[in-house]
């Protein structure tokens, strides 16, 4: 896997992650880039999107349909306030909630495989 510094841009980071997990996991779950932040349209009205302190990744796995969320962040970087109660939330729903500062394969794929397996065991 690559090796990323602090002076990495997290979008490099998260370019790679979702071209991994997706070549990885191509039957078995989803996942897209997930947007927040306001932008002016034709009348010059400002149109804000997305929703306070969500993750940078979103998506869905099967077998059961959890919601996944990944937050990314250079290496050695912190979640903000907000992001963790987020975290929270997509927790207590069920979610998968997972926090990558540039180890893509400890940090998601390893834990991906795990919820996959035991979610397969849950559906035999």
């Amino acid at each position: 896997m690559n090796s990323y510094d602090k002076t990495t841009p997290e979008s490099v980071i998260q370019s790679d992650l979702i071209l991994e997990v997706s070549r990885l996991f191509a039957n078995d779950l989803t996942i897209w880039r997930n947007n927040t932040g306001a932008a002016f349209d034709r009348e010059g009205r400002m149109i804000k999107f997305g929703v306070k302190g969500q993750a940078d990744i979103s998506g869905i796995m099967k077998p059961l349909g959890a919601r996944i969320e990944i937050e990314v962040k250079r290496p050695g970087g912190k979640p903000r306030p907000d992001q963790k109660l987020f975290e929270q939330m997509i927790k207590d729903h069920g979610g998968v909630y997972l926090l990558c500062d540039g180890d893509i394969t400890k940090q998601v794929i390893e834990p991906l495989r795990a919820r996959l397996e035991r979610d397969r065991k849950v559906i035999r």
